[in-house]
């Protein structure tokens, strides 16, 4: 039997073709290319026009118009089977239509036609004899034998084992429904959305993987694909994001899962603030399962860090933003510039709002480091060396409060060693420092010139040593100790 339906029109005594269209993988074609002839019948069935559906006729009520169409059931290929033991197909003449129709009430497909008679009213047919096709898994012994059994069919009743409309409902919703459950070789447990053939993960899906990570979103080809978050049972970090082949690119959003640290943990520990600062949430672009693209990393104190990664490193070439990064020495400031490890490490430029001072210089893990420039609020300026985040070296400081430029070495944030201080009243210093105060050996040059010249204890001159007067030709000049601000 080839793609079509020869009719033999016996008033007229002359044939016609009906050529049916279609994929030869098709159920219909299939049947219809049988090397066994199908069994056709003239039948009236009880079709809903809205769904094209056999109705199921109940108890009662009044009957539909019946519409005529052919029924086609059994066939035998000799590759496959034509057509499902619980299927037929029916042509309606009338609207050119051919469908597939499942009848779960009856089993037809045999490797031999039946023989086959149409009731009165062409309401029902009967079918006698036949050799059934064994279904895999079954024995010879199956229930749906026909060789000594005549069965009828009549689709204006409904069998009494047909099943009940909750239970037709129920398996339409489950047909419909395309959740499904797999559990893979490897372990891993999938709920959800499968392609047609349920051999791959496709849609939205939810799977635990045998190594306890979680992913819930879009799969694609068997793959994570689209929208998705992923928990991470080693770390219980969480990603929730765009993926793609299996592995983040795109836009997402990764949180650490970072154990708070207690106070007393920290004063047992003795780490300082910015020791203990941890990722804690990164907000960006991905590429091949890394962060890589502009994004916005924030740290467990608050602070964030805006800038660029290539392939999970981030970017030095460009300028980086801190926002809220705090040294533990100079408070939360706002930082542009280099960045190593989350912290400042280069060149770069810091504002403190809570204090108004403006750094720009070196920096080296997250401290102040080599030459660097700070103005403070009130205008005053050091210019110099600095090292673990406080002035260490040689450094010119102007203090704008008092006038006052200091040119000398620095220890500890503080004027230590060898300086030199000029004041606002022309008088001058040159000696040694300690703790921010003349201490030790020193010269103090009076604006007119007379000087002390000796030892310095806690920024006062303590006697020994040698002063020079200088006196002018018309009178001669008071001498008076000098105070902390060099004034006489």
């Amino acid at each position: 039997m080839n793609a079509g339906i020869h009719v033999l029109d016996l008033t007229t005594n002359s044939w016609s073709s009906v050529m049916i269209a279609g994929e030869a993988a098709s159920p219909i074609t299939r049947a219809l290319t049988a090397r066994c002839c199908a069994t056709v019948l003239t039948m009236q069935l009880p079709i809903d026009e809205a769904t094209g559906m056999l109705r199921r006729i109940k108890e009662g009520e009044e009957l539909c118009e019946p519409q005529e169409a052919v029924v086609i059931f059994g066939g035998f290929s000799e590759y496959e089977s034509a057509l499902a033991p619980s299927s037929m197909l029916v042509l309606e003449v009338n609207h050119s239509r051919l469908r597939e129709v499942q009848v779960p009430s009856a089993r037809l497909k045999s490797y031999m036609a039946h023989a086959t008679a149409v009731c009165p009213g062409q309401r029902a047919f009967l079918v006698f004899g036949g050799t059934p096709t064994p279904e895999d898994g079954e024995s010879d012994m199956t229930p749906h034998q026909f060789l000594d059994t005549t069965m009828a069919l009549n689709f204006w009743k409904t069998p009494a084992d047909f099943p009940s409309e909750a239970d037709e409902e129920a398996a339409r919703e489950a047909a419909q429904n395309p959740i499904k459950t797999k559990t893979l070789g490897n372990g891993d447990l999938y709920v959800g959305e499968m392609n047609q053939a349920l051999t791959q993960r496709h849609g939205k899906g939810k799977c635990s993987y045998a190594n306890g990570d979680e992913y819930d979103g879009d799969w694609r080809d068997d793959q994570r694909c689209g929208q998705g978050a992923m928990r991470y049972a080693s770390s219980q970090d969480v990603y929730a994001g765009q993926w793609e082949r299996d592995q983040r690119h795109g836009y997402g959003i990764y949180e650490y899962n970072t154990p708070p640290t207690h106070a007393n943990d920290r004063q047992k520990t003795r780490v300082s603030n910015m020791q203990q600062r941890q990722p804690k949430k990164y907000e960006g672009q991905w590429a091949d399962d890394v962060k890589h693209g502009s994004g916005t990393l924030t740290f467990s104190d608050g602070s964030q860090l805006v800038g660029s990664w290539a392939s999970d490193v981030l970017e030095t070439r460009e300028e980086s933003r801190l926002e809220g990064f705090d040294d533990g020495q100079h408070g939360p400031c706002s930082y542009v510039g280099e960045v190593l490890d989350g912290v400042p490490h280069g060149r770069g430029e810091s504002h403190h709002e809570a204090t108004g001072d403006v750094y720009v210089g070196s920096w080296m893990a997250g401290r102040r480091s080599g030459h660097g420039v700070v103005t403070l609020r009130d205008g005053s300026v050091y210019r110099g060396e600095w090292r673990n985040g406080r002035r260490n070296g040689f450094g010119l400081f102007d203090d704008a409060r008092t006038r006052a430029r200091y040119d000398g070495k620095w220890v500890g944030d503080v004027r230590c060693g060898r300086g030199v201080c000029t004041y606002a009243n022309g008088c001058s210093y040159e000696g040694d420092w300690q703790d921010d105060a003349r201490h030790g050996a020193g010269r103090y040059l009076f604006a007119d010139g007379s000087c002390f010249d000796g030892a310095w204890q806690s920024d006062n001159f303590c006697g020994d040593g040698s002063f020079v007067l200088c006196i002018d030709n018309d009178a001669s000049a008071s001498v008076l100790q000098p105070d902390d601000n060099g004034q006489e």
